[in-house]
């Protein structure tokens, strides 16, 4: 996986921010649907389980321990991973808590009973919600969303591919979590393989759909940014 590298320039940013904050509502809703569903969480989601019962908060407020864990992940790429931050990086962060909550109230609309095939399905759903989210911020390039920064600094310090990068981090969380007490199953184990692979390839299939309109729009800043040279 590869986000571009160019500058977010006043209009990049404006134009793609409503992108930036669907991928952040989609993770918000995964992340809450994969809570409620009860049947494990991912090893992010392990986290924060683990720090909301530490804190005795209900399930609803776990996008607050999400920002506060994608808090430390913002000063940790200050301080090694400058490069992955941007405006767009607030986009992920300040919103979480309001797009968990909208999740949490969407999970007892869709999912009114507790029988397990009913579950299994919004973890299903959740897990995809969550892995698409990630990949249609990145797709918006105009900043990533913390947790993704440290796997591309690590991607670059270790010379691994993003999966393998991925696996790294997820496994460390993983056992963070346990630690904190956060809520295992099978299907923790399962999410931090498939994770990095899963957001790789929706990853490249949206950016395979919006490849034209990004050409045009990079097309249309460089002519615009050729005019006001000629013009100074």
């Amino acid at each position: 996986m590869r986000a571009e590298k160019t500058g977010c320039t006043p209009r990049r940013f404006l134009t793609r921010l409503p992108l930036a904050l669907l991928g952040s509502l989609l993770m918000g809703v995964g992340l809450s649907f994969n809570a409620c569903a009860g049947l494990g969480n991912d090893p992010y989601g392990l986290v924060y389980d683990g720090l909301r019962q530490l804190l005795g908060l209900n399930p609803a407020q776990a996008g607050i321990c999400a920002a506060a864990v994608n808090g430390i992940m913002i000063l940790l790429l200050l301080i090694v991973g400058r490069r992955y931050l941007n405006i767009g990086t607030v986009a992920a962060v300040v919103p979480y808590q309001l797009c968990v909550q909208i999740g949490t109230a969407l999970y007892g609309l869709l999912f009114p009973t507790e029988q397990l095939p009913v579950r299994i399905i919004a973890l299903i759903l959740g897990c995809l919600l969550l892995y698409t989210g990630i990949a249609v911020f990145l797709t918006a390039d105009i900043g990533m969303e913390p947790i993704t920064g440290v796997i591309m600094v690590l991607k670059d310090r270790l010379g691994w591919s993003f999966a393998r990068s991925k696996w790294l981090l997820d496994f460390s969380m993983l056992g963070l979590g346990l630690l904190l007490g956060g809520k295992a199953g099978a299907v923790t184990l399962l999410t931090a393989v498939i994770a990095g692979p899963s957001i790789d390839l929706i990853y490249q299939f949206i950016l395979g759909k919006l490849k034209g309109g990004l050409d045009r729009e990079r097309r249309s800043e460089d002519a615009a940014q050729n005019r006001a040279a000629l013009s100074s």
